[in-house]
């Protein structure tokens, strides 16, 4: 019994997956294989469910490599929160430049440029606490997938395998305890 995983995976990765899942085809299959084929994103789909019949899992596996990419922010609102963090420290040293602050002018620019300085800050970091709760999100989906393939597949005599194709599982320290349960 072999199930075959695809998280969420970028163009390129779903071609070497399909090279992959092929080769399993051609090369690896066996008389008498059960094969059942899922897609992962916020949720387990199944494309192809369990079965011996290696042309309907070969269709699985084209299907598999058409869906679209599924992927979060995929790091977007990182840059611009490195972005933002990088208006700060540029702030800061315009602010330093100024030294003293002698007339009204430089005042109100200061008191400008630390409200900018502020709201930056704070966009910054309300950027970082979502990509935090992101990566959680991505590391409980890949785990929940597996673990709902690991639970449906115990049940069954002999021997089981699971083929996870994936561009990296974000294991967060939230995640950490799900994950062992996995392994």
């Amino acid at each position: 019994v072999i199930a075959f995983l695809y998280d969420r995976l970028s163009t390129e990765g779903r071609d070497t997956a399909h090279k992959a899942a092929l080769a399993y085809a051609t090369r690896g299959h066996v008389d008498g294989d059960v094969v059942g084929v899922f897609q992962l994103d916020l949720a387990l789909h199944t494309l192809q469910p369990f079965t011996s019949d290696l042309e309907q899992v070969k269709l699985a596996f084209e299907r598999a490599n058409m869906h679209a990419e599924t992927p979060y922010a995929s790091g977007g609102s990182r840059q611009d929160s490195r972005d933002l963090l990088a208006k700060v420290e540029s702030i800061d040293r315009s602010m330093a430049a100024m030294g003293g602050v002698p007339d009204a002018g430089n005042a109100a620019n200061a008191a400008g440029l630390a409200v900018q300085r502020e709201f930056s800050n704070l966009q910054a970091g309300v950027l970082q606490s979502f990509d935090r709760l992101e990566r959680d999100q991505q590391g409980f989906s890949s785990t929940n997938g597996l673990m709902a393939l690991v639970n449906g597949l115990k049940a069954l005599p002999g021997r089981k395998t699971i083929v996870y194709f994936s561009e990296g599982l974000h294991v967060t320290s939230n995640v950490v305890e799900p994950f062992r349960g996995v392994v």
